[in-house]
């Protein structure tokens, strides 16, 4: 589904690594019978790789760094891989969470933004730790890709990021860094298609994917 987080944090490591791929976009409304035979779930992404079949975001951009190594996306230091993996931990449970209820009722005042908010100022202490334009170090890695569709999601609470510049500069100077990365401008997708297809998942009405796009 064109706009799900998940499948997008894939989709950035499989283009990073310049891996090629076929795509194939599911409406997950009326779970087309191919996707339940991969996943009796239902849930997006899934990977097939010679008739292997792969489910879960983060195992399978993990396993993608195992078969495809080149670039590596991981430092080879087991520690401080552990470290950036204590980085995606904690935005994982202290934004995408609080993002994920904000964004049921963002047409609303809600205090989801400034929990959201606050999750976000955690990232931005690790981040200012570093000392890095990344958190993979001079170049994104592996924990930058996963977490950035959440934050490009982020836009719809935040038009052009005002709040995020205002109460955390390095992390917006972050944002500005990720930006210039060439496979998230190639899948990044405009603020008001984002509210379109929010919108429209409120309504059980939504579009899962516009097929006038071109990625």
């Amino acid at each position: 589904m064109r706009f799900s987080p998940f499948a997008h944090s894939v989709r950035l490591v499989l283009m990073t690594k310049g891996i090629s791929y076929d795509e194939i976009y599911c409406d997950l409304r009326r779970k087309p019978e191919f996707l339940l035979e991969r996943n009796h779930i239902g849930k997006i992404p899934v990977l097939e790789v010679n008739g292997k079949i792969i489910i879960e975001s983060v195992v399978i951009c993990e396993l993608l760094e195992e078969l495809y190594p080149d670039p590596p996306l991981y430092p080879k230091d087991p520690f401080e891989k552990a470290q950036q993996r204590i980085v995606l931990e904690i935005y994982r449970a202290k934004v995408c969470q609080p993002m994920e209820y904000a964004l049921r009722s963002f047409t609303k005042d809600n205090k989801d933004v400034d929990t959201v908010m606050d999750g976000l100022k955690i990232i931005e202490r690790r981040l200012m730790k570093r000392e890095t334009p990344f958190f993979g170090g001079p170049k994104p890695g592996m924990v930058d890709l996963i977490m950035w569709p959440f934050n490009e999601g982020l836009i719809i609470l935040d038009p052009e990021y005002e709040m995020v510049r205002a109460r955390m500069p390095n992390l917006f100077n972050y944002f500005q860094h990720m930006m210039t990365i060439p496979a998230i401008q190639a899948t990044t997708l405009p603020r008001e298609l984002h509210v379109q297809f929010l919108l429209g998942l409120l309504t059980k009405k939504f579009q899962y994917d516009f097929p006038e796009i071109t990625l």
